[in-house]
């Protein structure tokens, strides 16, 4: 058809001119291709996207990719002009550029919220795992996945300051700052020029000439440095370290109070203190509310409730340099904003996909029956203990634990007993996470609910004398228990 037409008038075109074929620069860098250099290519007048990767995916690092965007955000008008307008970039005091090697670097969220005036391009040599992607929701982070050799003068000319913050390093990359004379900041690095964040956090800010911030004086005058709920369970997913958390419960223990599910024991209450003031690490993370620092996250209700807790016993024992989040098990009634519960929620279930599981528990509790909260573990086993005051049967119960729980998750689900359970079965080699009243809220978010609704056939959180329950029959249960301790009547 195109020669019946056209006839003669057909002429031959220059390949590259007219057919610029770019978009495997990563293919390319990792079989060591030489790259042709797009600026000194004036002429191209098509260019041709070849392979997946394409500049409107999310994440793309070919070259070209902020072009195609220029031309994808003309008007008409502009269009028909010739005109190509100028990117309205934010502004920013500095511009720092991050490497990693891990899906998870320790304090770089906390970074990213604590400086907005900063802009950080955070750099992989692969994909990213989700505890980074998920940080773009930040307007003050690019992401580089798959980062191209070629690139490194480019983001060393474009950054002010390289971050060493990961244990890895990456010595090319920091050798293309310092021959601009660029600083580099190192937090846990190569260099480790800083052994505390507070030392690193200052120094970024000076760079930055940003003023002094005032530490907020927190909840009643209480501030913790705890990690982001999200952030907290990647950095279990990645360690999978053991975890202990503390609530209001363990707070009124602590002071030598009772609770309706566990009368004060002297020995619980030291060690509860003791454990409050415990340093965290890739093998324990100990847990608190982050009520204290962000109390716009949660609910009006929940603010009011913690507003009323006596908090001298925190500012008294709780003095570790940070903590992971309480509501890794609470991620969905008391927040404000419920929408992401389900991520929480779906990280929870990849700490026990394939995984054997003991779960120990209260006889009233019958945590994941009747929904599918642990339908991905290998298999479950349950230990039943007292469903109030089980701290008075501890040893019996650590020993019996500690004879089940080889190579096994311990899941655990027993108030203020689970948080010094969980201690020792750490210190015995054993991975244990406290998860609390997990399966209530799950239930909570399977149903909507906006409010805590009392559940008729297991215990409910938050309704402690578990009256009215109606237990149902289940031969699944009742097969998974391989010790019952709990000294009472079972259906």
């Amino acid at each position: 058809m195109v020669n019946a037409v056209l006839g003669d008038r057909i002429r031959e075109i220059e390949a590259g001119q007219y057919n610029y074929q770019i978009g495997a620069d990563y293919v390319q860098s990792l079989h060591q291709v030489p790259l042709a250099d797009v600026d000194r290519q004036p002429d191209h007048v098509i260019w041709h996207f070849t392979t997946d990767d394409k500049p409107w995916n999310e994440f793309s690092m070919g070259r070209g990719r902020q072009l195609w965007w220029d031309y994808a955000n003309l008007e008409w008008s502009e269009i028909v002009t010739h005109q190509r307008p100028a990117a309205d970039a934010p502004e920013y005091q500095l511009k720092c550029m991050i490497f990693t090697q891990s899906g998870v670097v320790d304090d770089l969220e906390r970074l990213i919220q604590e400086y907005p005036q900063i802009k950080f391009t955070i750099a992989a040599w692969t994909d990213m795992w989700f505890g980074l992607t998920r940080l773009q929701n930040y307007t003050n982070v690019r992401l580089l996945p798959k980062f191209i050799s070629y690139q490194l003068r480019e983001q060393a000319l474009a950054n002010d300051v390289f971050l060493d913050i990961t244990p890895s390093g990456e010595q090319q990359i920091i050798d293309h700052f310092k021959t601009l004379d660029k600083p580099v900041l190192s937090y846990h690095g190569l260099a480790n020029h800083f052994t505390t964040y507070e030392q690193f956090s200052d120094a970024l800010r000076q760079l930055a000439h940003l003023p002094r911030v005032v530490q907020p004086a927190g909840l009643n005058g209480v501030y913790l440095r705890v990690k982001p709920l999200e952030a907290s369970l990647d950095y279990i997913l990645q360690h999978h370290c053991s975890v202990a958390r503390f609530g209001d419960g363990e707070f009124l223990m602590m002071r030598g109070y009772s609770i309706p599910y566990q009368y004060y024991v002297p020995e619980l209450g030291r060690r509860l203190r003791r454990l409050a003031g415990r340093t965290s690490d890739d093998q324990f993370m100990v847990c608190m509310p982050d009520v204290f620092e962000r109390p716009d996250r949660y609910t009006t209700d929940m603010w009011n409730f913690w507003q009323g807790v006596d908090l001298g016993v925190v500012k008294e024992c709780c003095t570790a340099d940070w903590y992971g989040s309480t509501f890794i098990s609470r991620p969905y009634i008391d927040q404000a904003d419920k929408s992401r519960a389900g991520i929480a929620f779906d990280k929870l279930k990849r700490l026990w996909q394939d995984q054997d599981v003991l779960i120990v528990e209260g006889s009233t509790t019958r945590s994941g029956v009747g929904n599918d909260l642990f339908t991905g573990a290998k298999s479950i086993q349950r230990i039943i203990a007292p469903s109030h005051h089980c701290f008075n049967i501890y040893d019996e119960l650590l020993e019996k634990v500690s004879e089940q729980a080889q190579d096994r998750l311990v899941l655990l689900m027993l108030g203020p007993t689970a948080k010094v359970l969980a201690e020792d079965l750490a210190q015995a080699g054993f991975w244990a996470i406290d998860i609390g009243h997990l399966d209530s809220e799950y239930e909570w978010y399977r149903m909507g609910a906006q409010t805590k609704v009392k559940l008729a056939n297991k215990h409910t959180a938050e309704f402690n004398l578990d009256e009215g329950i109606e237990f149902a029959d289940d031969p699944g249960y009742r097969a998974q228990i391989v010790a019952d301790l709990s000294g009472e009547d079972r259906v």
